[in-house]
Parts: structure tokens; sequence; C-alpha cells
């Protein structure tokens, strides 16, 4: 998960960093094909620059 996520405080949850790189997990994005509305578009566009950089 994001490092910001884990700077918020949460009573119960601890956070460690995982320095093993092969320590990695898949993400897919799923959308239905008949939504093609500007905001399904933007997100799946900016998920795919995401993926791009990442891997």
């Amino acid at each position: 998960m994001p490092q910001s996520v884990g700077s918020v405080q949460r009573t119960g949850v601890r956070f460690h960093d995982i320095q093993n790189p092969l320590a990695k997990t898949g993400v897919s994005v799923n959308h239905r094909l008949d939504e093609q509305g500007v905001h399904v578009r933007n997100f799946v566009a900016i998920a795919q620059k995401v993926a791009r950089k990442t891997f």
C-alpha cells in the first residue's frame, strides 16, 4: 500500500516495510465494457501510466 496510508494512525494496526524486491503483487482494473464515460476513461489512462512507471 502507499506509504501515505501507513502514516495515518490506526488503532491496533501496524505497518511494516518489506524490503524484498520479490514481494510485489499484481493490480488489475476492471470496468464494464459498455461504460465509456470520461471518468472511467481517465481513471484507466492514469492506472496504465502508473503501472508503466512501476513495472
